[in-house]
């Protein structure tokens, strides 16, 4: 005891334990949770960049025990893992006061320890906060997205930033690591670094994509960053493979009331289902990048554009069409044409439909 107030006095802060700690493994901890998300995000990109405890995290709760002892338990979900994420980030930016944004989401993410082959689920790994104290470069973008292969073209090329975050200067040589390739080829010039202090270098990726794999589904690998007397630094990259004969615009159809007037009471009725869900090996989302529905004379003549949607998640969509044109005025008696246009995000075709319109 005289010790502890010897050490209270000096300034010096004292923690004690009390009472038995057992610690056990959590069997499921190697695995992502199947709540969790999977696959690429919309453009290709994939999302998560990481994962973190997300199963069972144990947390407090609202008000107290029957013997009036603080109330604890657990929490399941992504908003969990968010918070992880988030409280680990806070972290490491007290650590690192002088990172950026950018710089703080680079350490977090090539730190992460891989789990499995499946960078479209879990990407980079589980978070490792031990790990991204202690990396001493960091890569921009964090996880490096090719996008779709054009028709055109069969070479992707992509520009990545490695920021010496340290107070030396680094070699760095980097290699690539198969995942899941589909016979995608990457390239990586230069393949060696020396970065001083502080500084940036820039490296350029080319994915040769005339090999590819025509099973639908995401080409995926790492670079791997070895950093001389230091740890090695992952940045996953992925080359979105579309399924090309997936029809993104399905069950089209117009209604109107009885008698076929139209008005802003009684408006015709156009539905759709716009994007699809494709049951690859890993189920595939396929949304559509732009949405139109445009209004043409019956010549092909373009009126206007009645609406226009971005990003569309796959789902059944409807719309009122009450006799107005694209600028809010009465349109004219006769026939005109709804022309639905789909036009997708990844280089494969756009798809169209045309319904007869009649305003009475």
């Amino acid at each position: 005891m005289q010790d502890i107030r010897a050490l209270l006095a000096a300034g010096i802060p004292v923690i004690a334990a009390v009472g038995g700690v057992e610690i056990s493994e959590n069997d499921a901890g190697t695995s992502v949770a199947a709540f969790s998300s999977r696959g690429l995000a919309i453009g290709g990109g994939l999302k998560p960049e990481l994962v973190a405890p997300g199963v069972a995290v144990p947390t407090s709760e609202p008000g107290r025990a029957e013997d009036g002892d603080v109330r604890f338990g657990t929490v399941s979900g992504t908003s969990a893992a968010a918070a992880v994420a988030a409280g680990a980030a806070a972290v490491l930016a007290q650590g690192r006061t002088r990172s950026r944004a950018s710089d703080l989401i680079g350490l977090l993410t090539g730190s992460a320890r891989r789990r499995d082959l499946d960078a479209a689920a879990s990407g980079a790994g589980l978070l490792d906060l031990r790990s991204a104290v202690q990396q001493e470069i960091a890569v921009e973008p964090a996880t490096v997205s090719f996008g779709v292969p054009g028709r055109s073209f069969a070479e992707l090329e992509r520009t990545v930033r490695v920021h010496n975050v340290s107070t030396r200067a680094l070699t760095v040589s980097i290699q690539t690591l198969a995942l899941a390739p589909k016979g995608v080829e990457l390239t990586i010039e230069p393949r060696r670094l020396r970065i001083g202090a502080g500084r940036t270098a820039t490296v350029v990726l080319r994915a040769d994509t005339s090999e590819l794999s025509g099973q639908a589904g995401a080409a995926t690998g790492e670079l791997v960053l070895a950093v001389s007397e230091s740890s090695e630094v992952h940045v996953p990259w992925a080359v979105a493979v579309p399924a090309p004969t997936t029809d993104l615009l399905t069950r089209v159809s117009l209604r109107t009331a009885a008698g076929g007037r139209v008005s802003d009471a009684t408006p015709a009725v156009l539905g759709l289902v716009a994007g699809a869900l494709i049951p690859t090996p890993g189920p595939q989302v396929r949304p559509v990048d732009v949405l139109e529905v445009q209004l043409r004379r019956r010549n092909g003549e373009l009126i206007g554009v009645l609406v226009r949607r971005r990003e569309v998640l796959p789902g059944r969509y409807t719309f009122g069409l009450t006799g107005r044109g694209p600028r809010g005025e009465r349109l004219r008696r006769g026939s005109y044409v709804v022309r639905i246009v789909a036009r997708p995000g990844d280089g494969t075709r756009q798809q169209v439909e045309d319904l007869s319109y009649q305003v009475r």
